[in-house]
């Protein structure tokens, strides 16, 4: 039996994990619970998700800085426990706006090395990537889909 990709069973996962940590964690959770807890809105392009401060602190949500592009070749470091893939198979990173904002920002990936992802077109050096949390943001903003 062949496995799914492991895009696909990330974005799974984060979709089941945010769904219990924002629904609630009974089986009679529902969507209604959940979108009160976070705000989604898409303004031509640029996602942003506005989140509860009561779920930002459950999820446990932290982020670290973008390093500077050194080499001047257009590559930044971020953090590689940023990176994360839509179900299209892209790849982007959260930012973070203030304590209980983020935005989906795509990046094209250049290499891996060293626990960083070299990337291009990414957030600008200085910029906050959220690194713990990210998967749980991926599930609220794709949400669960129904089989």
């Amino acid at each position: 039996m062949r496995s799914p990709p492991a895009h696909r069973v990330g974005i799974a996962l984060a979709s089941v994990l945010s769904a219990s940590v924002l629904g609630g964690c009974g089986a009679n959770a529902d969507s209604a619970e959940s979108a009160e807890s976070f705000t989604r809105t898409d303004d031509g392009g640029t996602v942003r998700l506005s989140v509860d401060p009561e779920a930002v602190e459950r999820l446990g949500i932290e982020s670290e800085t973008v390093s500077a592009d050194a080499s001047g070749d257009g590559v930044e470091a971020i953090p590689a426990a940023a990176l994360l893939y839509a179900p299209d198979g892209s790849t982007f990173v959260y930012t973070r706006g203030d304590a209980t904002t983020f935005g989906r920002h795509p990046v094209s990936v250049q290499r891996m090395e060293g626990g960083y992802a070299w990337v291009r077109d990414g957030p600008p050096a200085g910029s906050a990537v959220v690194t713990q949390g990210a998967a749980e943001l991926t599930g609220m903003e794709f949400g669960l889909e129904d089989e």
